[in-house]
């Protein structure tokens, strides 16, 4: 028996227009935060919110719904999507609060798959280099 993708918990269109929104009502995790620099040159929170503002999302597909596992939030469910900015993949990942507001959980290159940087797809690369 093959297991049904589920599909999505929330409107990736709500986010979007949380996103300008003053008082805010989306937060970015540091580690997204720290990420979105690294491999996309999105220096701020405010960078990340504002090209999620925009709703231009290439190539855009969602790639899975899961449950968070970890506190405060342990039990929510979210949602994943994988999504291009010029030649770089991105998977991206939240979620919503009970009190209403968002989070961005995730802002990276995919780990796995046929659109992970290539160095992922090979993670034993590096055992040379450390018995160096």
């Amino acid at each position: 028996m093959v297991a049904k993708p589920q599909s999505p918990c929330y409107k990736l269109s709500a986010l979007v227009r949380a996103c300008p929104l003053i008082p805010k009502k989306v937060f970015v995790r540091k580690s997204a935060k720290e990420t979105a620099k690294h491999f996309f040159g999105l220096e701020t929170e405010e960078r990340i919110l504002g090209f999620l503002a925009q709703g231009v999302f290439e190539e855009i597909e969602h790639n899975n719904t899961d449950t968070l596992n970890h506190d405060p939030d342990k039990g929510t469910s979210f949602d994943a999507y994988i999504f291009k900015i010029g030649p770089k993949y991105v998977y991206f990942a939240f979620y919503q609060r009970r009190n209403g507001n968002w989070v961005i959980k995730s802002f990276h290159p995919p780990n796995f798959g046929e659109k992970a940087p290539p160095l992922t797809q090979t993670p034993f690369i590096f055992l040379g280099e450390a018995k160096k």
